[in-house]
């Protein structure tokens, strides 16, 4: 197991090379110049030139990526052109919102889609089991963006009832924090969990089609007890995965959600950073989210092994 857990870990390095590298590139040779965001249009050209080469911005493009990697190593992501604070502690301070939202949304899709799925799954071809496919096919098309304006015009214009943006810290008090995250949590969550409602059923409905299910029936089971006992665990796998890229993806890819709602998480740091040119937060939120990315996907590999025995690690012959 620690075996597996550094070689995974090894073969991590190459990727995040290969998306630094992109997305310096990318950032880098944008047009625009974080020097005339910064002194606005009224800068001169010597003003410009000056303060490029305070940022160290006329350095060779090789030498500022040689720079960037070699303090990112050590831990320096560098200081923020335009917030003018270390970029670590920056994304820091943005991490709660944009965790929180994913949680919330993550959780909505587990209590909603396992049990739409599991009953789906047993009353196959009834009326509720289509009702449930066309319900899950609905929340595949409608894009998140489209249903957060849904939300905020039913909910917060017309009826009232909950923000329409801002965030809440969990210390400001559970129903507080609560209110400010349940629809952004159900329009990043809905499409997840029509996802996860779907991929629940086929693999309910592929497990109860085994000897051993129909042996536990033949024995006089209760449909629940080998429901939930016996068929559930073992069609928990390919929902398991679902869920962890589900949860990988909702914290990378909130950017549309949290400026809907107006959320100061990860997405909206991200969004103010590319429009201020604000490349040393940009780099190292790219870091981050990978990091985040690849540590979520290797914790569901090791649950495998949790959730079906016969699931073994590769291990170093």
């Amino acid at each position: 197991m620690p075996a597996y857990i550094l070689r995974r870990f090894a073969a991590l390095i190459p990727v995040l090379l290969t998306v630094f590298t992109a997305v310096f590139l990318v950032v880098h040779l944008a047009p625009g110049s974080p020097a005339s965001v910064i002194l606005g249009q009224e800068a001169t050209p010597q003003q410009i030139t000056q303060l490029n080469s305070d940022l160290g911005l006329d350095q060779p493009l090789w030498q500022q990526y040689a720079t960037w990697i070699g303090h990112a190593v050590t831990g320096d992501l560098g200081q923020s052109y335009f917030l003018d604070a270390p970029v670590l502690s920056t994304i820091v301070d943005h991490v709660p919102p944009t965790l929180s939202l994913a949680l919330i949304a993550e959780i909505i899709g587990i209590g909603v889609a396992i049990p739409l799925g599991i009953i789906a799954a047993t009353r196959r071809g009834s009326l509720l089991d289509r009702v449930i496919l066309n319900g899950s096919l609905v929340g595949i098309s409608v894009p998140s963006f489209l249903l957060a304006l849904f939300l905020l015009l039913v909910f917060g214009v017309w009826l009232r009832v909950l923000p329409v943006g801002g965030y809440e810290p969990l210390s400001s008090g559970f129903f507080t924090w609560l209110s400010y995250l349940i629809l952004p949590g159900i329009a990043l969550g809905g499409m997840q969990a029509a996802l996860i409602t779907r991929m629940a059923r086929s693999s309910v409905l592929e497990v109860l089609g085994q000897e051993y299910i129909k042996v536990a029936k033949a024995k006089g089971l209760r449909t629940r007890v080998v429901v939930l006992k016996h068929a559930l665990r073992n069609a928990f796998l390919p929902v398991l995965t679902i869920l962890g890229q589900g949860l990988g993806s909702l914290i990378t890819g909130a950017v549309v959600t949290e400026t809907i709602f107006t959320i100061p998480g990860i997405g909206t740091l991200v969004v103010n950073s590319v429009l201020h040119r604000d490349f040393p937060v940009v780099q190292g939120t790219v870091l981050f989210t990978t990091v985040i990315f690849v540590l979520v996907n290797l914790i569901v590999d090791l649950l495998y092994g949790v959730f079906d025995p016969r699931v073994k690690l590769p291990s170093k012959r």
